[in-house]
């Protein structure tokens, strides 16, 4: 019993990750801070994209290119990183629509 207590004493002097947004630096050190660094980035494109185009059309891009990510890593469905592969893979879809997107001189 002893032993239990000790081993709890010392699992509470561990230094806890970190779990506050602001304190995250991206891209990230571990899973949790880079999908949420992703996630963030999903956010970012998705906020440009409102700019450029209709919400009718942004409805369906977004239910399209999260069909087409999802598709292409099926495979690693079950992995602790997919949410972030999806997260990127919409991004760089994202990304590319808005670069279409631009008027002559843009950059």
């Amino acid at each position: 019993m002893k032993q239990a207590s000790t081993i709890i004493a010392l699992i509470l002097t561990l230094p806890t990750p970190l779990l506050q947004a602001d304190e995250i630096n991206c891209p990230g050190q571990n899973t949790i801070e880079m999908q949420y660094c992703s996630s963030k980035e999903l956010s970012k494109s998705i906020k440009q994209l409102e700019a450029k185009i209709s919400n009718k059309t942004l409805i369906k891009w977004k239910s399209i290119s999260s069909r087409a990510c999802k598709e292409a890593y099926a495979p690693y469905k079950k992995g602790s990183i997919y949410l972030q592969m999806l997260s990127r893979c919409e991004t760089h879809l994202n990304e590319a629509l808005l670069n279409e997107t631009k008027g002559l001189g843009e950059h």
